[in-house]
């Protein structure tokens, strides 16, 4: 919760830094337009990532989120993918794809973990629970 603050703190002072810059009325309403889209983005950036429980699975992304059941998925595969920018040689980025049984595939980006392998065995098991 200390990271939600922060991001609602700083999402402030840029709304009031903006606020500040300029004068008339119709530029505070931009400036606050401009805090909370600045806001809602960072939260959003901060939920994303892969949420498992018992009954299935949550996929939380910058501008969407996919919710299926365990019995919905047909098949799941860990893929290796390539990232654009500075680090995207030091840090190879990785996903889990969820092929489901209305036909789409899910693509879940797995951040920040040095045991994406245990992760996948992990979703496996609990994929073969539900069965």
């Amino acid at each position: 919760m200390a990271v939600v603050t922060l991001v609602a703190a700083v999402s402030i002072t840029v709304a009031a830094v903006v606020a500040v810059v300029v004068t008339t009325q119709w530029q505070w309403a931009f400036a606050a337009v401009v805090g909370l889209l600045f806001a809602a983005l960072s939260w959003r950036l901060f939920v994303r990532g892969l949420y498992v429980d018992d009954h299935g699975v949550r996929v939380r992304l910058v501008f969407r989120t996919v919710t299926f059941e365990w019995a919905s998925v047909r098949a799941m595969r860990p893929q290796e993918v390539s990232l654009a920018g500075a680090d995207a040689a030091d840090r190879p980025a990785r996903q889990v794809c969820f092929d489901l049984a209305d036909g789409r595939t899910v693509e879940a980006p797995v951040f920040g973990t040095a045991d994406f392998d245990g992760i996948v065995v992990d979703l496996q098991h609990r994929r073969e629970q539900v069965r």
